[in-house]
């Protein structure tokens, strides 16, 4: 597994401390994440684990 950490850019120290990048097979179905004093924003560049489509179900109007 590869895993990189990097400080933000000084424009935005302000807002982000920094930055988190991990590259591998994920290890569990689900990552756990404690709770801790600072939020986490995290995007999954890999094949998504699930589709939600909010529209499924939802009949097509007519034109």
């Amino acid at each position: 597994m590869l895993y990189e950490e990097c400080p933000a850019p000084a424009r935005l120290q302000p807002y982000v401390s920094r930055f988190w990048f991990v590259r591998g097979a994920p290890r569990a179905k689900y990552e756990k994440i404690l709770p801790g004093p600072s939020a986490h924003l995290i995007l999954n560049l890999s094949s998504p684990y699930r589709l939600i489509d909010p529209f499924a179900g939802v009949p097509e109007r007519g034109a």
